[in-house]
């Protein structure tokens, strides 16, 4: 079972055991997660400021990447 809450984390659950197996921080409350359609060692994490942060629960020290989807566009159009 993939979670995130607004305790600013990601988890791995194991339903049998009732056991968390990977626990990830995150940098603001996460809204929503999901596995990667191809590749089931990917896991993504849709945080509270528009960033997704992109796991590899092969690697548990960090994301493999963060994309923001805020524009930084400062362009006045008229």
């Amino acid at each position: 079972l993939l979670s995130t809450s607004f305790d600013k984390t990601i988890k791995l659950s194991s339903m049998n055991g009732n056991t968390v197996l990977l626990d990830y921080k995150l940098d603001t409350p996460g809204w929503s997660c999901d596995f990667d359609r191809i590749d089931r060692n990917i896991i993504y994490a849709g945080q509270a400021d528009g960033v997704i942060c992109i796991f590899d629960v092969r690697n548990t020290r960090e994301s493999l990447h963060k994309l923001s989807l805020r524009s930084n566009n400062n362009n006045n159009e008229e």
